[in-house]
C-alpha cells in the first residue's frame, strides 16, 4: 500500500482521525483543522498532508476530495474490538495547498 504515496511528497506531514464531533458539524471546525495542517505543513518544510480514514465513512471521503485531496489506497487490518476494519488512505501535494 505505501508504494502509493507519490515519492515527491517526501517529508509529509501525517495527520491520523481527525473528528468534530457530530453536534458540532457544519460550523467550520474541519475546515480549520486541515488548513492548520496546511499551515503547519508549508513552515516546516514538508511536500505533502498524508492521512487516512475509516473505510465506512463516504461522505467524509468527498469532503477530503472536495480540499483537495487526492485517494491513494486502501488497507484492512483485523482489531480484538471491532473485527475487520478497512482504511482509505488521502494525500494532498505541497503544490495544491492553499494560498497562504
Amino acid at each position: 500500500m505505501w508504494e502509493a504515496w507519490d515519492p515527491s511528497g517526501e517529508s509529509a506531514l501525517y495527520a491520523n482521525r481527525l473528528a468534530v464531533l457530530p453536534e458540532l458539524q457544519g460550523q467550520g471546525i474541519g475546515t480549520w483543522c486541515m488548513e492548520e495542517y496546511e499551515r503547519l505543513a508549508r513552515a516546516e518544510g514538508c511536500e505533502a498532508i498524508r492521512l487516512d480514514t475509516y473505510d465506512k465513512h463516504l461522505g467524509l471521503f468527498a469532503w477530503y476530495q472536495k480540499r483537495g485531496y487526492q485517494w491513494r489506497g486502501a488497507f484492512t487490518f483485523h482489531t480484538k474490538l471491532y473485527g475487520e476494519t478497512g482504511m482509505v488512505c488521502f494525500e494532498k501535494m505541497k503544490r495544491d495547498f492553499r494560498a497562504q
